[in-house]
């Protein structure tokens, strides 16, 4: 689904926000894959995002994108230790640019 960012905002509870959650929990139960797309890592629910399994993260335009990046990563329960702050912030300006 690309431009999810008005079906799953990251503040109160739109009508599309109960069916995304299921669907991403019951996926994720049967060993099913959803691709969410969005252009602003900021428009996402972070319930949304502890239950997605992977994260493709493209170019990050602005500081602000990188610190919100930075926050999901740090508050993710996923499996194994979760990357220290200081480590992601490393990772992520270390990236090259895909364009040149």
């Amino acid at each position: 689904m690309d431009e999810i960012y008005g079906y799953f905002p990251p503040s109160a509870m739109p009508p599309s926000k109960t069916p995304m959650l299921t669907l991403l929990k019951q996926a994720r139960a049967y060993g099913l894959g959803c691709v969410l797309a969005t252009q602003n890592p900021v428009d996402l629910d972070y319930k949304g995002l502890g239950n997605t399994g992977t994260w493709f993260i493209g170019r990050l335009q602005t500081d602000r994108d990188k610190a919100r990046v930075i926050e999901g990563c740090s508050r993710r329960h996923g499996r194994g230790r979760r990357p220290r702050r200081g480590e992601l912030e490393k990772r992520l300006s270390s990236l090259g640019s895909a364009c040149s």
